[in-house]
């Protein structure tokens, strides 16, 4: 009987916490190392649009293709102003590894113990396993697009107010 409560108690809160965060809500600020070791702050970017792609892990087949797509249009996000940033619990070195095998024109940060990841409710599971998930921030700090999977960067663009 109590497990049973337990666990109608668990899924209730995954529940809850599995959709990403609200359009219009302010973003969690972030103070992150890059695959190159610096640091990467939120508060850096104040009124620079900027795009969160939460992602499983480096060398993965779906999420190669994701950040490829993103990489895709790297000429359109930097010519707009807009920085994009690949987000996961991998360290350092796997992450340069990544962003040098496939010419990546974006940082992929750190996010030890999936931390940051969960304020974005982009991880699930006892053991905070990231989960797909695209952010793009507004100049104004607030959330203009979530969305779980792989969007096509071009939506994410134009949630921010960019024509692709």
């Amino acid at each position: 009987m109590m497990f049973g409560l337990m666990q109608a108690a668990h899924r209730a809160l995954d529940l809850a916490t599995s959709a990403p965060l609200s359009v219009g809500s302010v973003a969690p600020a972030f103070d992150l190392q890059n695959q190159a070791g610096l640091r990467q702050r939120s508060s850096d970017l104040a009124g620079t649009p900027f795009v969160l792609v939460f992602y499983p892990r480096d060398d993965t087949p779906i999420c190669t293709m994701q950040l490829r797509d993103f990489n895709a249009g790297r000429e359109t996000w930097s010519a707009s102003g807009v920085r994009v940033f690949g987000v996961n619990s991998g360290d350092a070195r796997s992450h340069a590894s990544f962003c040098e095998r496939l010419g990546l024109g974006f940082d992929l940060l750190v996010d030890d113990g999936a931390a940051l990841a969960s304020e974005y409710r982009a991880t699930f599971g006892a053991i905070r396993q990231v989960r797909r998930t695209v952010y793009a921030i507004g100049r104004d700090g607030r959330i203009a697009f979530a969305e779980r999977g792989t969007p096509a960067p071009e939506l994410v663009l134009a949630s921010i107010g960019l024509k692709p």
